[in-house]
């Protein structure tokens, strides 16, 4: 699967959120790494708490789930908007 662009990090609005890194990388080969059980199991909800730039959330918003509701959390309010814009598109 093609990892989530994140280039809008960019943008001076968004220079709080918290970008990929090393761990993110490591998470997003895990979860490719058990796409087919996610696929089998067909999660409803999906939680990421801490998000950050959305890479994780957005990786399994586009892994086709079949996952109908995605939440992200943060205590950055620039991440929760980042978030809402890199998630959902």
């Amino acid at each position: 699967m093609q990892t989530p662009l994140t280039n809008v990090l960019l943008c001076s609005e968004f220079k709080d959120v918290y970008p990929p890194s090393e761990d993110s990388f490591l998470f997003l080969d895990a979860l490719e790494a058990d796409i087919h059980f996610l696929k089998s199991v067909k999660p409803c909800v999906t939680l990421e708490v801490g998000s950050g730039s959305g890479i994780i959330s957005t990786f399994l918003c586009n892994a086709n789930l079949g996952v109908c509701f995605h939440i992200c959390t943060d205590v950055c309010p620039a991440v929760c908007r980042f978030d809402r814009l890199g998630v959902t598109s």
